[in-house]
């Protein structure tokens, strides 16, 4: 499952992710702000979403929009490690996507993004 990391291994990889993020896209796709830096979510949604009942953690898939740019999708897991999904007997909050999308909006400098 998840860990815990350093800042500094955080800073390695992200750091290396922003030399080669452009590289390991075909020719026609560099350029276009296809791979994100960063994403940031709103924390009530990410808190609405974990409180949701049987939530114990937390799962990104990506996503393509309709401008090919690749976005983060949050989805609640359970005990089983299956995904908390809406339905008809489970309204709530269960996905969560429209961050803030870096580049576009990208948060100030730290170690981690410069």
């Amino acid at each position: 499952m998840s860990a815990f990391i350093s800042l500094e291994e955080a800073a390695t990889m992200t750091r290396l992710y922003r030399s080669v993020n452009e590289l390991m896209l075909s020719l026609p796709y560099q350029n276009q702000e296809i791979l994100p830096l960063c994403e940031t979510f709103d924390a009530e949604q990410v808190r609405s979403m974990l409180d949701n009942e049987g939530c114990v953690g937390l799962r990104v898939y990506y996503g393509v929009d309709a401008d090919n740019k690749i976005h983060a999708v949050l989805v609640g897991v359970d005990l089983n490690d299956a995904d908390i999904l809406p339905g008809e007997e489970q309204p709530g909050n269960y996905i969560i996507e429209r961050s803030e999308r870096c580049p576009s909006t990208c948060p100030p400098p730290s170690v981690l993004n410069s």
